[in-house]
């Protein structure tokens, strides 16, 4: 790794610039705030990759990469577990009867699996279809 040029950190007294998001294979993906961290050039071995998620390849790409990407699939997991706040029975009744409070609870995890993968640098939910 002598031969590995970190990427810069534009202001080193910000200590949360950079997140460890999580692993596949040898693969390392981090988010990062790009108003603070600069990537630097590598051997090919090094790289340090910028996803563009507007190009319709890198984002084909990225979603394989992050379907393979435990940390991320836990994270997902754990969000999701928040449904077992309320017994089944309640949440499948109060889908058939469009219960507002029912479907409002169902979004809000949603809605926090959508947050969560927006602050790590992803487009929301869709990239886990």
């Amino acid at each position: 790794m002598d031969q590995f040029n970190q990427p810069v950190d534009l202001d080193p007294t910000v200590v949360d610039s950079i997140t460890y998001v999580g692993r596949k294979g040898a693969v390392v993906m981090f988010s990062y705030d790009p108003a603070q961290i600069q990537p630097q050039e590598n051997l090919p071995e090094h790289e340090q990759r910028v996803w563009d998620l507007d190009d319709p390849v890198q984002l084909a790409e990225m979603k394989e990469f992050v379907a393979g990407v435990d940390e991320i699939k836990r994270k997902i997991a754990d969000i999701q577990a928040g449904i077992n706040k309320k017994d089944m029975f309640t949440i499948l009744k109060g889908i058939i009867d469009k219960d507002k409070d029912v479907l409002a609870f169902i979004r809000a995890i949603d809605t926090a699996k959508d947050d969560w993968l927006k602050s790590i640098g992803l487009p929301g939910v869709s990239i886990l279809d």
